[in-house]
C-alpha cells in the first residue's frame, strides 16, 4: 500500500544509484549551438532569403521561383522594389518583393514553402 503523498516523501523515490551508493554518469553528446538568425529590416529572420535578395539581378521583374524557395506552380514574381508595372510598391526591406500570380483556370494555388529548423526551444519568435 502506498501511502498519500503528504509532506515530504522523496525518500520513497529515490532512484536505484541513490540508494545504492552506485552512481554511473553518462556523458550525453553537447548538441550544436543554433545558428544565429539573420536580420532583414531589424527583425530576426529564421527562413533562408526570407527578404528575397537571392536569386535574381533584375532591376524590373521577372518570372522565377527565389532561391531556397519552393513552389506550387511557375507563377512567382520576383519584382524590383517600386516598378511601374507591378503598381509602383515598395519592398518593405531590399530590393524586391515577390507576387503569387493565379490563373482562372488553375487548378491548384500559387505558393511558396520552405523547411525550417533550428528554432529556439521555449522561445517565441
Amino acid at each position: 500500500m502506498v501511502p498519500a503523498c503528504s509532506g515530504d516523501h522523496t525518500h520513497m523515490h529515490k532512484g536505484y544509484a541513490e540508494r545504492t551508493g552506485k552512481h554511473k554518469r553518462t556523458e550525453l553528446p553537447t548538441p550544436a549551438p543554433t545558428p544565429a538568425p539573420t536580420k532583414v529590416g531589424g527583425e530576426l529572420n529564421y527562413v533562408d532569403n526570407g527578404g528575397f535578395e537571392s536569386g535574381t539581378a533584375t532591376t524590373s521583374y521577372t518570372y522565377t521561383t527565389p532561391s531556397t524557395w519552393t513552389t506550387s506552380a511557375n507563377r512567382v514574381v520576383y519584382i524590383y522594389s517600386g516598378n511601374s508595372a507591378w503598381g509602383s510598391m515598395s519592398s518593405a526591406a531590399g530590393s524586391y518583393f515577390i507576387a503569387l500570380q493565379d490563373q482562372t483556370t488553375a487548378t491548384t494555388a500559387t505558393s511558396i514553402s520552405q523547411n525550417v529548423g533550428d528554432l529556439p526551444v521555449g522561445e517565441c519568435v
